[in-house]
């Protein structure tokens, strides 16, 4: 990272980010000024620790690069949020001409603004107190010196073709079994969790498909030249929205690749990301809509063929707002006073995983579920939840699991786990197994909640398997 990148990272996080927490101060009233002073420290604060690792050449003995786990999230959060709403590079400006000083959030419509802001005041602790202590479990994992083996990593290429044309095998076997790629595209208007449930095995061996050809690419740089490379990547990649219906699983692959590249090649991809994300941004209504056109029985593409950019950037627009629940606010203003703590409910959920829900009828659901369900839903109990779920983050999961020692315990692990994996790939960088598990945690686990846990824990799992049959396994051709 140049230094020139870190000053303009600085000058970011200075008038986009630490400008608007201190500006909210301006709109307060006498009565909640030291609620209102309280936040904005607060925030402040994390904000300048977020910068922190920016600012440092090593952070813990790690040298600091793009694709360290304390930048590259935060990047990736910064240049998708940029993207989906251009007007926030107007934020130093139009922070003055706020008046609302208040947050605004549909289930404390009727409280008192004093309560709301202390519900405030107590969400932006509970950040603060996790990436504090991410940083002290980062800090807390120490590299063992090992003598190098004589013998680098060998990635066999055949074996690694036979890995990916036997996952492809089981996912066509599984469109099949649904009646066809349409007919099983149709049938995602009705909610994801249900074909979760009955067929989840099916979804972990989708989505491990990217990481196949990824591997191939980590091993070898020249492959992004072979057709069959681009071939079998543009495969894994439309079939991560026609499998899940997931949007993001359909752009992060891409994301992933444009990594990869980084790694190779040694420099920020600035032009090709930030088409790719506009492309996502730009893509996401309409791929919403052809999700949504199953409800009449049949899948209708016109979405695509009838594009255009105006429309679909309006489209877009109006599904991230309705998806912009704050479920961080609803548990620091409900937890514990009127629903209680969890006791690590969704994080058996998470830890069992590899238990199908078929077999474990009574098998926990993870946080955003029991947010749907008991804070937006008003349900007592999980008993007979069918549905969705609305995401939680990892600091607000943590709290609601065991308080502020949740917070303190998930997030210290965190961190060990994100100095575990950036260790591993600084003591091996030749080892393209260590740098996709790097990736895995990069863009799966940028917060400890259930609904990222699970599925890095299942890549993993994939990925050892990988690493077995193509590095370990002699096969005699």
């Amino acid at each position: 990272m140049s230094n020139s990148a870190r000053i303009l990272i600085a000058v970011y996080f200075l008038f986009w980010r630490l400008l608007p927490s201190i500006s909210g101060l301006d709109a307060q009233t006498v009565a909640h000024a030291g609620y209102t002073i309280r936040i904005a420290i607060l925030t402040g604060a994390t904000e300048l620790l977020i910068l922190l690792p920016f600012l440092m050449k090593r952070f813990s003995g790690t040298p600091i690069g793009w694709l360290h786990p304390l930048i590259m999230p935060t990047m990736f959060g910064v240049a998708f949020g940029l993207l989906r709403n251009p007007a926030s590079l107007l934020t130093p400006i139009s922070i003055w001409f706020q008046t609302e000083s208040v947050p605004d959030h549909i289930l404390l419509n009727h409280w008192p603004d004093s309560q709301v802001l202390a519900a405030q005041l107590q969400l932006n602790f509970i950040n603060l107190l996790a990436l504090v202590c991410t940083y002290a479990g980062f800090a807390m994992v120490r590299t063992r010196r090992r003598p190098k083996s004589g013998r680098p990593i060998r990635v066999d290429g055949f074996k690694l073709s036979i890995f990916f044309l036997l996952c492809l095998l089981v996912v066509m076997y599984f469109l099949q079994s649904q009646g066809g790629i349409l007919n099983h595209i149709a049938t995602l208007a009705y909610g994801r969790f249900r074909m979760r449930e009955l067929s989840g095995h099916f979804l972990v061996i989708n989505g491990f498909l990217p990481y196949v050809m990824l591997l191939w690419y980590a091993y070898q740089p020249k492959a992004l030249r072979s057709p069959l490379f681009l071939l079998g990547f543009v495969i894994a990649l439309l079939l991560q929205f026609v499998v899940t219906g997931s949007r993001s699983g359909l752009f992060s692959p891409i994301a992933l690749l444009l990594a990869v590249w980084m790694f190779h090649n040694h420099r920020l991809p600035a032009l090709r990301g930030m088409l790719s994300g506009l492309v996502a941004i730009l893509m996401l209504g309409a791929l919403g809509d052809i999700r949504r056109s199953g409800f009449s029985g049949s899948v209708d593409f016109s979405a695509l063929f009838e594009f255009r950019v105006t429309s679909a950037w309006e489209d877009t627009q109006e599904e991230l707002e309705a998806r912009s629940t704050d479920t961080g606010l609803a548990v620091a203003a409900l937890v514990p006073d009127q629903r209680s703590f969890l006791y690590g409910n969704t994080y058996v959920a998470a830890l069992a995983f590899w238990v199908p829900r078929s077999l474990w009828q009574g098998k926990p659901r993870g946080a955003g579920a029991h947010a749907a369900a008991l804070l937006f839903g008003g349900r007592d109990t999980m008993d007979g939840y069918q549905g969705g779920g609305y995401p939680v983050s990892g600091g607000p999961e943590a709290y609601w699991n065991f308080g502020y020692l949740g917070v303190i315990g998930i997030f210290g692990l965190f961190g060990m786990v994100l100095s575990a994996a950036s260790r591993w790939v600084c003591r091996d960088p030749e080892n393209p197994y260590a740098l996709i598990a790097l990736l895995i945690v990069n863009f799966g686990l940028t917060t400890p909640s259930t609904t990222a846990i699970v599925p890095v824990l299942q890549t993993m799992v994939l990925l050892y398997l990988l690493y077995l049959f193509a590095s370990r396994l002699r096969v005699t051709r």
